[in-house]
């Protein structure tokens, strides 16, 4: 009997019992279109995330869960392991059948050896969700997204003279929201830290133990909550402007508090100038216009595929 789609999605979220998991597991070495059915799932989930060449961190549980079951198992008859010839994308253990069998330390040697390669190919935590955007790369590789994608630390956003983006900040650091204007590049160090190389952003963050920082190479702007503008060139330095709430601007081991609507700018190799009043309807009109020419593209492309369903 072929197992359902339901029944293998609840084997790849961990939820059948033992006899059930390894009773579909023997069937999947066999049957080669519940094979391709069980792939295609991995691929939808992985897909999902929006990076369908890259294991989830689903997979990453299910193949401690493998290892670890291995450890259990007990001589002779559960000591005996299928060596492995994995399949495309299904589980290392789901294998084409070449008989061989390993003794209960060559499994605890196996299983070992799956917890070491899992542990050194888990995926960097997830800190931000991509709400929407145009014209950027994330990586080196251009999305054009209108479905949310996950960001994991590290990674390296740039937007082209027309891109922006919207993210949604997570995991455990700050929450709130990051808005990216055109012509800027940045790495997401992790949920409650952001580097600028140039360009702008505008965060809005809710207050939380883990603040939230904005770095710069002249300096770096602190927060706990607030709304405020971050914008950095290398010719003409950093600029912090407030819309609401306080921020520490830290430089060449100087600090001072910008309160709301005030700015304060860093030149090269200098310490935060005192603060000045600000107006912040410049930048809030810019990121109107901005997303609204998102919006405008993104109808345009929509209006297009209906054109060619029609």
């Amino acid at each position: 009997m072929h197992p359902d789609l339901r029944m293998i999605a609840r084997y790849l979220e961990g939820e059948l019992g033992e006899r059930a998991t390894a009773a579909l597991r023997r069937h999947l070495r066999l049957c080669e279109r519940c094979r391709t059915r069980h792939d295609e799932e991995i691929l939808r989930r992985r897909a999902l995330t929006g990076d369908p060449e890259s294991a989830t961190a689903e997979d990453d549980r299910r193949m401690a869960r493998l290892a670890l079951a291995a450890v259990r198992r007990e001589e002779p008859s559960s000591a005996s392991l299928v060596a492995l010839e994995p399949v495309p994308l299904t589980d290392p253990l789901v294998l084409l059948p070449r008989r061989a069998f390993l003794g209960g330390g060559a499994a605890l040697a196996l299983a070992a050896s799956l917890l070491l390669v899992w542990g050194l190919r888990a995926p960097a935590p997830i800190v931000a969700m991509m709400k929407a955007g145009s014209h950027l790369s994330v990586n080196g590789e251009a999305v054009d997204r209108t479905r949310p994608l996950a960001l994991r630390a590290g990674d390296r956003l740039e937007t082209a003279g027309k891109g922006a983006g919207e993210l949604e900040l997570r995991a455990g650091g700050a929450s709130g929201s990051l808005r990216i204007y055109p012509g800027t590049t940045l790495v997401l160090t992790d949920a409650s830290e952001v580097q600028l190389e140039r360009g702008r952003v505008w965060s809005r963050v809710e207050p939380g133990p883990a603040g939230f920082k904005v770095k710069t190479p002249e300096g770096e702007a602190r927060v706990v909550g607030t709304s405020f503008v971050v914008e950095h060139e290398e010719e003409s330095g950093t600029e912090v402007r407030v819309m609401k709430g306080v921020v520490d601007v830290h430089a060449k081991g100087k600090a001072v508090k910008v309160q709301a609507l005030e700015r304060t700018r860093i030149a090269r190799g200098a310490a935060p100038e005192p603060p000045t009043r600000y107006d912040p309807r410049s930048d809030r009109m810019d990121w109107s216009r901005i997303w609204q020419s998102i919006v405008d593209g993104f109808n345009e492309l929509l209006q297009s595929v209906q054109e060619l369903m029609r």
